[in-house]
Parts: C-alpha cells; sequence; structure tokens
C-alpha cells in the first residue's frame, strides 16, 4: 500500500492524493481491474507528481524537503509550506542521462534524450544570461 511505503496514514495519503487531485484538476488514479491505474495525465506529469508528494509529505508531518526554489514556492501556494532559503552555498549538481545500450538506437529514445539535452542546454543559458543582466 502507497500510505505504508511513505510511513503516513491512510487517511494522511487520501488528503495528499486529494489536494494533488485538486492541484491538477485530474482523478490521476482510475479504477483498473483490482487496482488503481495513472491516467494519461498522472503519466505525463508523474515527475513533478513524485516532487509534489514529497511536499505533500511534508505538510502532514515535521519533515523538511530540499526541492528546486521555484517548486517550493508554487507548492507553497496551494499547499500549508513554509518555504526557507537554504543558509548556506550549496554546490552545483550535476544532471545526467543513462540508458541501456538496447534503447541507444530507438528512434522515440534518441528524440526523448535530445528533448531533454536541449531544455537543459536553454535552461542553462536563460540562467547564466539572467546571471550577467543581473551582475
Amino acid at each position: 500500500m502507497a500510505a505504508e511505503e511513505l510511513s503516513v496514514s491512510p487517511s494522511a495519503m487520501s488528503r495528499m492524493l486529494g489536494r494533488l487531485r485538486r492541484v491538477v484538476g485530474d482523478p490521476l488514479l482510475v479504477p483498473s481491474g483490482r487496482g488503481l491505474t495513472l491516467t494519461g495525465r498522472a503519466r505525463e506529469l508523474r515527475p513533478a507528481v513524485e516532487s509534489a508528494l514529497v511536499a505533500a509529505l511534508a505538510c502532514e508531518s515535521d519533515a523538511l524537503a530540499l526541492v528546486p526554489a521555484g517548486f517550493a514556492h508554487r507548492a507553497a501556494e496551494v499547499m500549508p509550506l513554509t518555504v526557507l532559503d537554504i543558509p548556506l552555498e550549496l554546490p552545483p549538481v550535476r544532471v545526467g542521462m543513462a540508458w541501456h545500450l538496447r534503447a541507444d538506437a530507438d528512434p522515440v529514445h534518441r528524440w526523448l534524450r535530445a528533448t531533454v539535452a536541449r531544455i537543459a542546454r536553454d535552461n542553462r543559458e536563460a540562467r547564466a544570461g539572467a546571471a550577467a543582466v543581473a551582475g
């Protein structure tokens, strides 16, 4: 059960899921056979939803979460979170991609890798441009 895996009560898990459903305007999970299946929107939002679960978990406990500032501020708009700046300089985080060799030539996988690389490069250039303007 998801609540057990996250070490929260089933009612806390239900409240977290309810918040996420309201935020994204989608049921996220639908009955399927003897279980639940992600909706198309949930699959599309899965990385963001996993991050949002971290924020929702923090709302239901005394837990702390270290997340990107932009995400933290957006989450605080819809969840009872306190956002604090980290009082120290953190080293940059290196992000990379890895894939199985058999996916190397797959056209969809190649497109995905190229798209992720382009977005990362565009974001890096935008941050560098913003830093140059601010400096």
